[in-house]
């Protein structure tokens, strides 16, 4: 297992029981042997120095004078070593070696040593238990911030183990959802597929309706005979039209979808484009006799654009209008010019959209369905198709709660797409 550099590296390494200088098994802790290797001074080390310095000072202290009193103090340097010694408890055992060779000394001089002698070996003595004292805490310092090292250590390993995990199961994941993706980009392009060659084989049967009810709501080959039949060729071809018009609306929202609806850019005259998709809506706007009222600003620029785009943004547009006003309410079409660009809004005086469901109702296939909504039919691509073709033209497309009541949608082209207008007027209808 990799391990951490610093405190995790020394603290997962192998600990072991540290000897007694004499043989006996030290009765406390464990201390980390590499660690310890790591001073300046190693324990083994201190040993040698300690038995080498006791025994020298020994030797020194017997064949000393015996009012030479300095001759036992090396002993305090070898009890200030055994600090760096393993066992716990190796200050108090030479500090039990040093006073047992000081007394020594003093005894084996006995003849010759003045009372005095006795009482500068007590006083070193205890100088000897302070210094041992002090070694004794140093070492157990050093020993609990080994421990503390080590736990450290053991905790970074676990981290470090729980991250690798963490990772491998991220890695996992992130496979997983590749796989999804990748699987769902197949679906999609699956279904492209689908829609494209679907739209091309309900083209042909549904063109074939429209043309022939189309002809028998003419009677080009004569009289139908029965009035019902001119209504029933009448509502085929309205069916039919609307039909189609789904069936054109998957494909575009399928297109947009893929990134593969390809803008052909002209110059676009919006005031007689906007009197033609008005013209569309005739028929329902005056069966709720709905009152129009379109407001162009005179000298509007031409518009550069993709016209059959921008009409059926339009067509989108006005047709939530009528869908959604009341009888007998004023539908209101504002278009206008300045530095920003072209903007087009379009009134209703309808129940109108909450604030929250703004933004909802531009996706695809919300038709925000609702006991007002019920019946107004749509599959709800008509907004979403406006704000994809909107994007398109590097437009913006945006819904608003009107004041009172009703929604306000705004369609607001660039700058850089106006063209100087080649005429001017103003057309109120």
């Amino acid at each position: 297992m990799r391990t951490h550099p610093g405190i995790g590296q020394a603290a997962v390494r192998r600990t072991h029981w540290g000897r007694m200088v004499w043989g006996g098994t030290m009765n406390a802790g464990l201390i980390s042997a590499d660690s310890a290797e790591t001073h300046w001074l190693s324990s083994r080390t201190a040993f040698v120095l300690a038995v080498i310095l006791s025994i020298s000072t020994f030797v020194f202290d017997i064949i000393a004078p015996p009012y030479m009193a300095l001759s036992v103090m090396p002993y305090f340097l070898v009890v200030a070593i055994s600090a760096w010694m393993r066992p716990r408890l190796a200050p108090f055992y030479w500090f039990a070696l040093c006073s047992a060779l000081a007394l020594v000394g003093v005894i084996i001089k006995a003849p010759e040593t003045p009372g005095l002698m006795f009482m500068n070996r007590l006083v070193t003595i205890s100088l000897l238990f302070i210094v041992s004292l002090l070694a004794f805490l140093r070492q157990r310092s050093e020993a609990q911030l080994l421990q503390t090292n080590e736990r450290l250590g053991q905790e970074v390993a676990n981290r470090t183990q729980e991250l690798e995990h963490s990772n491998k199961q991220l890695h996992a994941s992130l496979q997983e959802l590749q796989l999804a993706k990748a699987s769902a980009d197949a679906g999609n392009n699956a279904k492209r597929r689908f829609l494209a060659q679907m739209s091309h084989e309900l083209r042909t049967p549904l063109n074939a309706v429209l043309g022939f009810s189309d002809a028998m709501r003419q009677q080009i080959l004569g009289p139908l005979g029965n009035s019902n039949y001119l209504l029933y060729s009448n509502a085929i071809h309205e069916s039919g039209g609307a039909l189609l018009n789904m069936l054109e609306s998957i494909l575009v929202a399928s297109q947009l979808e893929s990134a593969e609806y390809t803008l052909r850019e002209e110059n676009v005259d919006i005031r007689p484009l906007i009197n033609e998709v008005v013209a569309a809506e005739t028929g329902e706007a005056n069966a709720k006799q709905l009152n129009w009222r379109i407001e162009i600003q005179p000298g509007l620029p031409l518009l550069r654009a993709d016209r059959a785009a921008v009409r059926r943004m339009l067509a989108s547009l006005l047709s939530n209008a009528v869908k959604f006003s009341p009888d007998r309410a004023v539908l209101q079409v504002l278009v206008k010019a300045d530095q920003d660009g072209i903007s087009i809004e379009i009134h209703d005086q309808g129940e109108g959209i909450a604030p929250q469901d703004l933004e909802l109702f531009l996706q695809p296939f919300e038709t925000g369905y609702s006991a007002e909504t019920a019946g107004k039919g749509g599959a709800g691509l008509g907004l979403s198709i406006s704000l994809g073709l909107a994007r398109l033209h590097d437009a913006m497309l945006k819904l608003e709660r009107g004041n009172p009541d009703g929604t306000i949608a705004i369609l607001a082209f660039p700058p850089e797409r106006s063209i100087e207008a080649r005429h001017s007027g103003n057309v109120l209808n």
